[in-house]
């Protein structure tokens, strides 16, 4: 009864990277570009939630817009709060009036982050913005004591308010005293185990559907991204896999000593954190920060030539 034998998704995600990275080619900038539009639309999703356009509520009280997945919803959130505050701190050619519009929007989107209910959403931003300000070079001892305080209260600010929240507090509580991951304990102790069936190579899709619809009576995710290529492609997925995510966090770190930009860092957490619990391959903004990190030493290196 299984009817998906080709990933149509995963391979417009694969292609469009693939053409971001040729299109950076063309145009330096593109990629920022598209992060800033990425912005202006979490600012207009921001503005349908305060005024209830698309939204629901699920029965535990969790809030998502046109449907999407709250936790995917929660990702995508904390995605755009880091890039907000990074270019409000660190940015310094930026437009008063759009300056303006960032500052009141953030209180409105820690706000629908916390609603989603998304424990992931709030640890991805918590991380992101410890590393943004804790890594933030800046030879001015002042300064960066100045950064480092302003990143502690607004850390310490955030913890406060998503603890206090009805929706999501619980949640956090939840995992830290009794381990509650809604389940995804269960999975990661039983679905492993189907890579018995075929270590080096997998199952492939359609039989991790089969042998998990025998488990569990419905297709179940693993909520991990190495269970699930490990199970669906063997050793041989898994071991590809660490390869590129190895890679990426390398080339972020070289891009970090090279020209500073603390953001590489920062944007990594959400990727981490997805992958642990999640779907890292499973959106759009994923595919796009592989090739800002990918692309960004090329980038400084057009900017400093244009400078000359």
């Amino acid at each position: 009864g299984y009817t998906e034998y080709f990933s149509i998704i995963l391979f417009l995600h694969i292609f469009t990277f693939i053409l971001i990275l040729l299109h950076n080619i063309r145009d330096k900038y593109a990629i920022t570009k598209a992060l800033n539009a990425f912005i202006l639309g979490g600012l207009l999703l921001g503005f349908f939630f305060l005024i209830g356009f698309e939204t629901d509520t699920s029965f535990h009280g969790r809030t998502t817009i046109f449907g999407v997945n709250q936790n995917m919803l929660g990702i995508n959130l904390s995605i755009i709060l880091i890039l907000i505050i990074h270019r409000l701190i660190f940015e310094k050619n930026i437009d008063e009036l759009l300056k303006i519009g960032f500052v009141i929007f953030i209180p409105i989107l820690i706000y629908f982050l916390a609603s989603t209910g998304s424990r992931s959403g709030f640890f991805s931003l918590l991380a992101g913005l410890i590393i943004l300000f804790f890594f933030k070079k800046n030879r001015d001892l002042l300064m960066k004591s100045v950064y480092l305080f302003f990143g502690f209260i607004l850390g310490t600010s955030i913890i406060f308010y998503f603890l206090n929240n009805k929706t999501i507090g619980n949640r956090i509580i939840a995992s830290a005293y009794d381990g509650d991951l809604s389940g995804r304990e269960k999975y990661w102790e039983t679905i492993p185990k189907l890579v018995d069936i075929n270590p080096f190579f997998g199952i492939g899709k359609t039989g991790y559907s089969y042998e998990t619809e025998l488990l569990y009576g419905t297709y179940t995710s693993a909520h991990n991204i190495f269970i699930e290529s490990l199970v669906m492609g063997g050793y041989v997925s898994l071991f590809y896999l660490f390869i590129f995510l190895f890679r990426l966090i390398k080339q972020a770190i070289i891009n970090y000593k090279r020209t500073y930009n603390v953001l590489n860092l920062s944007l990594l957490m959400p990727i981490i954190i997805m992958s642990l619990v999640g779907h890292t391959f499973g959106t759009k903004i994923s595919w796009g920060i592989f090739a800002y990190i990918i692309t960004e030493i090329n980038r400084n290196q057009f900017k400093l030539k244009s400078q000359l």
